[in-house]
């Protein structure tokens, strides 16, 4: 799994689940489920069943030291996959709410020269750029980016 698939699957189990996030942020291949869910003040089965779910997603795995499972009072332990790691936590919310530029406005008659409609592709066109991914001459932005940074 690459990153961007990491970061879409985290966002896609923690939309509209902040608890499930939070649960997230406390893995860290010493707790348990019943310490996380203590510190959370969750029922121990539900705790449970948000790390199956993210243990499905490939967010977090069992810790595991020669090939066994490692648990701590007969309760596994979970830890963030070798990449959930690197990702900020951050990451996996929700995207910024779109932000009004706040470059100044260019005057037609200061320059002299009528604006050019800027010309969209069709509907079918962008689908299949969106099908293709980014590359080195397509860039995905998020909700909310700056037009400043942009161009």
């Amino acid at each position: 799994m690459d990153l961007q698939e990491l970061i879409s699957r985290g966002r896609f189990i923690f939309a509209g689940a902040a608890e499930r996030l939070k649960l997230f942020a406390l893995v860290d291949g010493r707790k348990t489920a019943r310490e996380i869910a203590k510190l959370t003040r969750r029922h121990t089965n539900n705790v449970h069943g948000d790390l199956r779910r993210l243990s499905d997603v490939g967010l977090i795995q069992e810790r595991r030291k020669d090939g066994e499972i490692q648990k701590k009072d007969g309760f596994t332990l979970y830890e963030k996959t070798p990449l959930a790691r690197a990702v900020p936590v951050s990451y996996f919310s929700r995207p910024t709410k779109v932000v009004k530029s706040k470059l100044p406005a260019v005057s037609v008659k200061a320059k002299g020269k009528r604006p050019r409609p800027l010309t969209l592709p069709p509907e079918n066109e962008i689908l299949d750029l969106c099908k293709k991914g980014e590359d080195q001459t397509l860039e995905f932005k998020s909700a909310g980016t700056d037009v400043r940074k942009i161009t």
